[in-house]
């Protein structure tokens, strides 16, 4: 089972917040603001990776259905290397 879905993916590209980012909590991806990071809240989250960098990543690919299934499965590999 993958940690990161292409629905996790879609949501951050979509996301209405400003700067947002994805981090885990506890296994589960999420996504807030860039400025809460640091709040009392996600305390011991981790950052797996901001809109613009997926953007910067999709590049001409833009953000298609194979384009965000294949990012949603490199930001899975990525969470497994951080032990999620």
């Amino acid at each position: 089972m993958s940690t990161v879905d292409v629905d996790d993916v879609r949501q951050l590209l979509d996301s209405d917040q400003e700067d947002p980012v994805m981090v885990l909590r506890q296994g589960k991806p999420l996504v807030i603001p860039a400025r809460e990071q640091e709040a009392e809240e996600y305390r011991g989250t981790l950052f797996l990776t901001s809109r613009r960098t997926l953007l910067d990543q999709a590049g001409q690919q833009g953000t298609s259905l194979p384009e965000m299934q294949r990012l949603a499965v490199t930001l899975s590999a990525m969470a497994d290397q951080l032990g999620a």
